[in-house]
């Protein structure tokens, strides 16, 4: 249980403290939003940028067992759909893992 505390507390901290950098989105996090805001409130998808996004995108390929926490910390919206879209999307798309990073090390 300690070991899943501090996973996830260290897991938080790195997820809240990502932004997109100004450039545009990368492909992976603009097809992330049209497959799994679709059951959003509009008035969500119309407040939400993209660093917003990125770390819910970051949230999503997380392990089952805590990316829900995850995501409800960053925002405190999910429903069966939300959790069916956000699965479905991180089984089908890779990570796209150097689109991340290249952000992830502007962030440090």
């Amino acid at each position: 249980m300690l070991l899943y505390i501090r996973v996830t507390v260290e897991t938080r901290q790195v997820i809240s403290s990502l932004r997109m950098d100004g450039s545009a989105p990368f492909k992976e996090l603009t097809d992330f939003k049209a497959s799994c805001f679709r059951s959003f409130p509009v008035s969500h998808t119309h407040r939400m940028n993209l660093s917003e996004a990125l770390r819910l995108y970051a949230c999503a390929y997380q392990p089952a067992s805590i990316w829900k926490d995850l995501w409800k910390l960053q925002l405190s919206l999910m429903s069966p759909q939300i959790s069916k879209d956000v699965e479905a999307f991180a089984q089908r798309v890779p990570f796209a893992e150097g689109a991340f990073m290249s952000l992830l090390c502007k962030c440090i």
